[in-house]
């Protein structure tokens, strides 16, 4: 017998999930080694990498440009798809602001 072919799921993660799993530890510090491993496919379009790159910018955080250019280097682009969009949706989340996820997805079809 061949071995059973295992589908990589493609993901579009929020960018407040993908913050979280990148800066503490906790359950979604998990997702971090499942696409490192090469278990998911993390997708970004610009719309949803440009909302992340913001979030991480937020004081809260108290990242510095090179942390944040360094995390992004390091963890983001060597493990995350990045896709233009080809489908967008708009008011179909109870967050208008959170579309660009969902078409993000579709897009890419995660």
């Amino acid at each position: 017998m061949g071995k059973k072919k295992i589908r990589v799921r493609r993901v579009v993660l929020d960018a407040n999930v993908l913050v979280s799993a990148l800066l503490f530890t906790g359950s979604l510090s998990e997702i971090v080694e499942l696409w490192k491993k090469g278990k998911i496919i993390s997708v970004f379009s610009e719309e949803t990498f440009k909302e992340f790159t913001g979030v991480l910018a937020y004081p809260k955080f108290s990242l510095a440009q090179n942390e944040i250019r360094t995390l992004i280097e390091e963890e983001i682009v060597p493990c995350f798809e990045f896709i233009k969009t080809t489908t967008t949706v708009s008011n179909v989340c109870p967050d208008p602001d959170d579309d660009k996820f969902l078409s993000c997805a579709l897009s890419a079809s995660a």
